[in-house]
């Protein structure tokens, strides 16, 4: 009998063959006139047994360095049955090492391209070396221009003052309404003549009524700040630098300290995909901004007349002054008999002023999303 060594993968680990031994294999469990079971031939480093024919004959094994790739089949025994291949070695992905020089990362989803190196900010790096070639190049964080728009109103046309009711009270009685025909009714600007007044009071018994025609209206702005965008994004693409990742993985170049992360791109404003591209980023090539000023509008105008009436003793422009009164008011007793009665107002009136806004919209345009990698 025949002393067998086993040198697949344990007995390589527990008894160290020899490159002669992974050479040349050793039948296992035949008879020398040719048995039933298949001979047994030694595998590389790391490569699985294959099995031969059944009369011993002997049959080599793929050699894979570092247990990296496959094990070769193993050639057909001269007995039953052909020989089956070897499976991958230790450490290795389905017949192929992991050997690129920069990064492993993810392929992009269905429907995405990249995946890109990217960049936002306000000094975008050009896209040479190994990230040649523009993928997009778009602006994000889109804000809309403040507006100003305001309203004034001028001051009210056609202003006019109602007449002033005067009354001569008794100097010791309570201040009443004049019965018909006893008191005077004095027009804005008008003087008229009053007798009877000693020790009497005058009683201005009214506030003349103010109105006005209208204003006008006065826009004090019509200004709005143009929209535009804070950050401009960049996307360039990357090169291959040699080599293969495990798990279907695409090798890039590493980023560097110029682009902030790898992403994946799509046209439209849409969301992520599943998986490991989650962080999103939102990008315009433009925008539109057609707001303007909505119109400046006056309500009604309202106001005072500021009104009082004098006594005076002529209506001439410079008369000597016995009493002024103001609306409500009833004054000391009079010592004169008669005189002339003046109404002088001074109106004034304002109109409210609309609260004026914008009409159109700011917008940007021409969207597009790039989904990147979460930073580690």
């Amino acid at each position: 009998m025949r002393i067998v060594v086993a040198c697949g993968v344990i007995g390589m680990l527990a008894l160290g063959c020899s490159a002669e031994e992974r050479e040349t294999g050793v039948d296992s469990g035949g008879s020398s006139a040719g048995g039933s079971a298949g001979s047994t031939s030694s595998g590389g480093n790391a490569g699985s047994t294959s099995s031969g024919g059944s009369s011993g004959s002997t049959s080599s094994g793929g050699s894979a360095a570092g247990g990296s790739s496959a094990g070769s089949a193993g050639d057909a025994g001269t007995g039953a049955g052909g020989a089956t291949g070897g499976s991958a070695g230790i450490g290795g992905s389905a017949g192929t090492s992991a050997t690129c020089a920069g990064d492993c990362l993810p392929p992009a989803p269905n429907g995405w391209s990249g995946p890109v190196a990217m960049y936002e900010g306000n000094a975008p790096p050009a896209c040479v070396g190994d990230f040649a070639g523009t993928a997009l190049s778009a602006k994000s964080d889109f804000e809309v221009g403040q507006d100003h728009c305001a309203c004034a109103c001028d001051p009210p046309t056609g202003e006019a003052c109602g007449s002033a009711g005067i009354c001569p009270n008794s100097a010791s009685g309570a201040c009443l309404l004049c019965l018909a025909g006893a008191g005077y009714s004095v027009a804005p600007g008008a003087c008229t003549s009053a007798t009877n007044l000693n020790n009497r009071r005058l009683y201005f018994t009214n506030t003349p009524a103010y109105t006005a025609t209208g204003c006008q209206p006065r826009a004090s702005n019509t200004t709005i700040d143009q929209s535009g965008f804070r950050n401009e994004v960049v996307a360039c693409d990357m090169a291959d630098p040699g080599g293969t990742c495990n798990g279907g993985a695409v090798c890039t170049p590493k980023l560097g300290t110029s682009f902030q992360a790898a992403c994946v791109i799509q046209s439209g404003d849409v969301a992520c995909p599943a998986g490991p591209y989650s962080v999103k980023v939102t990008t315009y090539s433009g925008f539109n901004d057609n707001r303007s000023c909505t119109a400046c509008t006056c309500g009604s105008a309202s106001g005072t007349c500021n009104s009082e009436v004098v006594l005076v003793d002529s209506c001439n422009p410079i008369p000597f002054l016995h009493k002024r009164v103001s609306p409500g008011e009833c004054s000391t007793a009079l010592t004169v008999s008669s005189g002339y009665l003046r109404h002088n107002t001074d109106p004034q009136g304002s109109c409210p002023a609309s609260a004026p806004g914008t009409t159109g919209e700011a917008k940007p345009t021409g969207a597009a999303t790039l989904c990147c990698l979460q930073p580690n």
